[in-house]
């Protein structure tokens, strides 16, 4: 049986599918990073090394906000019902809000380790994840 792509069933499988898949990279993100924090250094490992501790940490926060993002989202559309027709944000919209809010720990952590962080530096990761978030809320 071939499903079209803008079958109901396609969409549910491939929403259903995209979330088992986010999940399987989370995990295999906190792993490895676990893995790298416990057996290097970052004399030993180098930028290369470093760059992978960033990527695993973007992956990992990507999966906490995500879900974040979901949870909350079920929150106000079943616990606090503030409308009528409200519907759950599906798991595709969570992944885009969610990587622009794991982008947001990510380049904090990045500052940080340069030594500048300060007020203005917040001012302007929060005024970017703004923008992105607002970017993604008018896109569609």
């Amino acid at each position: 049986m071939v499903y079209r792509s803008g079958s109901l069933v396609f969409r549910w499988y491939s929403n259903y599918m995209f979330g088992r898949i986010m999940t399987l990279f989370v995990l295999a993100a906190a792993i490895a990073l676990g893995i790298l924090l416990q057996s290097t250094s970052p004399v030993e490992t180098g930028p290369a090394g470093i760059l992978a501790v960033f990527f695993c940490l973007y992956v990992v926060f990507l999966g906490l906000a995500s879900i974040s993002v979901r949870v909350v989202s079920w929150l106000l559309v079943y616990v606090v019902p503030l409308r009528r027709h409200q519907s759950v944000i599906s798991v595709e919209r969570s992944y885009y809000y969610g990587s622009v809010i794991a982008f947001a720990p990510t380049i904090l952590l990045a500052i940080s380790s340069v030594g500048s962080l300060g007020i203005y530096e917040y001012g302007l990761v929060i005024l970017l994840v703004t923008i992105g978030l607002f970017y993604i809320k008018k896109r569609g």
